[in-house]
């Protein structure tokens, strides 16, 4: 939908700042048409989902003091 936007208004490349998932809409943007971005700016994101092994056990004590 931005890609579409920016092209309605025909600009070609743009300066763009994305806060929260703002900054996800933008990241995904510059991942997918990176020719439509100048400059990007990114802040208090959400970010990409990855793959990790971390979990709630992960945070847990590996023995417990008595």
């Amino acid at each position: 939908m931005l890609r579409q936007f920016l092209a309605t208004q025909n600009i070609k490349s743009a300066d763009l700042v994305g806060v929260s998932m703002g900054g996800w809409i933008v990241l995904k943007l510059a991942s997918e048409h990176p020719e439509v971005v100048n400059r990007l700016v990114i802040a208090d994101a959400a970010g990409l989902k990855f793959q990790t092994n971390i979990n709630a056990q992960s945070f847990l004590p590996e023995r417990r003091k008595s």
